[in-house]
């Protein structure tokens, strides 16, 4: 315990790694992010000590080796060591490394759940409240990610112009997604007493809720919903994306409504829509 917060004291007196947290917070990233990436520098940093290696590529080389080989890192994972060490090299030592350098697994492309719309009526049958049902009906409605869902204010909708702005997603961008007439007057009922400024889904406390309670909440209602899927909170916005495209609606619609920046990310909505599968005439059927 003692050699942890030794560690953990160096690492906070380091000062490339407050350099690092300076030129992260510059750029706009996420506190999630921030953390992440001083976290992987750390021990990075540590591993180098212990090695007595110079900061170099070939050390990192070992590094990433090492979280493989040894502590058994997931390719995800990697990459986003990875990504941090890249930016700490450029950003702080002024290294720029090339990232075709540092060859690492790929990370695996597995289609995303999906749930079937009576599926997502039987989960939004399954809750016991107005808001819980609410909470259900903005995921899957907007495509919103549990973040933005936890941070959105009454001000952020638009009733008039059936709009929600999401203020400060991913990647800190602004956008906004429309809203069905279904949702807009529940969401109006529900807070119509609020004050502008008032997050919309609060605690009973009268705290912004926490992404730990919507994750809970989600999984519990598809469990008694009897739905044998694993259902987290970015299954319905998977679910959404999937059911606009099967609706007819164009993918780079798609992708400005979920707020992704490149074009590729959308695309994998076109290898789990069933609608347009079925449209596919089968060889066979033709002879």
């Amino acid at each position: 315990m003692r050699y942890q917060q030794s560690v953990k004291r160096e690492r906070e007196n380091d000062e490339s790694i407050k350099l690092l947290e300076r030129e992260l917070k510059l750029r706009g990233y996420t506190p999630r992010t921030l953390d992440a990436y001083k976290l992987y520098v750390g021990l990075y940093k540590e591993y180098v000590k212990e090695k007595g290696m110079q900061e170099d590529v070939e050390s990192v080389k070992d590094f990433l080796a090492y979280l493989i080989s040894e502590k058994n890192y997931k390719a995800s994972s990697i990459a986003m060591v990875k990504a941090a060490l890249l930016f700490y090299f450029e950003h702080v030592k002024g290294i720029a490394i090339n990232p075709k350098q540092l060859a690492t697994p790929k990370k695996s492309k597995k289609l995303p759940v999906v749930l079937s719309k009576e599926e997502i009526k039987r989960l939004f049958d399954a809750a016991d409240s107005e808001k819980k049902k609410l909470i259900l009906m903005v995921l899957y409605a907007t495509g919103l990610r549990v973040s933005e869902l936890i941070n959105l204010k009454v001000k952020d909708i638009d009733f008039n112009n059936k709009l929600i702005k999401v203020v400060g997603g991913k990647g800190q961008k602004d956008r906004v997604v429309t809203v069905s007439d279904k949702l807009l007057k529940r969401l109006y009922d529900y807070v119509k007493t609020k004050d502008p400024d008032e997050h919309v889904f609060l605690s009973k406390y009268g705290k912004p809720l926490t992404p730990r309670y919507i994750q809970y909440l989600v999984k519990d209602l598809s469990v008694a919903a009897g739905i044998t899927k694993d259902v987290t909170p970015h299954v319905l916005r998977h679910s959404y994306a999937t059911h606009l495209l099967e609706s007819g609606a164009n993918i780079r619609v798609i992708q400005e409504l979920l707020g992704h920046s490149n074009l590729q990310t959308t695309q994998i909505y076109t290898k789990v829509s069933l609608s347009e599968l079925k449209k596919v005439t089968n060889p066979l059927d033709e002879l």
